[in-house]
């Protein structure tokens, strides 16, 4: 294996940072970040990131090179929440809290308007698809481009499956339609249930974007 697995501290942050903005050339992610500044942006992000690693439910996985020690491919995990947090959920103002708290994140330039709809859409989406029920949740995957066609990102994405398996619980993620990730994907065994069609026009762009929900089914037998 040219590569090995294991999982991020908060000093990782920056070479996850790397390897998230190395996909800058996405036209979704480009319009998204808008005018910001990318000196803020590596280090708004990098600050971001490594808070993110220290939360409890949030797990990073990161595949170094063998040969160089580089990081050249990370997954964000969600981590279940327990039974009855997933049977109280979050009240509306919860919601709309933790809504305003997120849009103060955001960084000048950024283009609010996308970034807060499709954060919202795509929320929207997933509990329309989980009605309630626990889950892992892929949040990110990144992997440098010359790295990319090696195998870094299907082995972070099948991190906690066995695991899942054993305790039948569901894998739940969204993605690009158009991405070569969604056909990785559907080889894991994950299975398209859902959509959120964004008109680009709205927000100074051009054309449409289609976000996808995907979910694995957990297999009963543990394999």
């Amino acid at each position: 294996m040219p590569f090995t697995i294991e999982q991020a501290i908060p000093e990782h942050a920056a070479a996850i940072a790397k390897i998230f903005l190395s996909d800058e050339t996405s036209d979704f992610l480009r319009l998204q970040l808008g005018t910001v500044d990318p000196a803020i942006l590596n280090g708004g992000l990098t600050e971001r990131l490594a808070v993110s690693i220290k939360r409890p439910r949030e797990t990073y996985i990161i595949a170094r090179d063998d040969e160089t020690q580089e990081i050249v491919s990370y997954a964000q995990w969600i981590l279940p929440r327990d039974a009855m947090d997933v049977v109280v959920g979050q009240t509306v103002d919860e919601q709309v809290h933790e809504t305003e708290q997120y849009r103060r994140t955001l960084l000048p330039g950024m283009n609010e308007a996308l970034v807060m709809d499709f954060r919202k859409r795509i929320r929207e989406m997933k509990n329309d698809v989980l009605k309630g029920r626990r889950y892992y949740l892929l949040g990110n995957l990144g992997t440098l481009p010359w790295y990319r066609g090696r195998g870094a990102a299907s082995a972070l994405s099948r991190w906690p499956l066995s695991e899942a398996d054993k305790e039948c619980i569901l894998v739940y993620l969204d993605t690009d339609q158009e991405g070569s990730a969604r056909r990785m994907y559907e080889k894991l065994g994950f299975e398209r249930v859902g959509e959120a069609i964004f008109d680009l026009s709205r927000y100074g762009g051009e054309g449409m974007h289609t976000h996808v929900a995907m979910i694995r089914e957990p297999s009963w037998s543990g394999g």
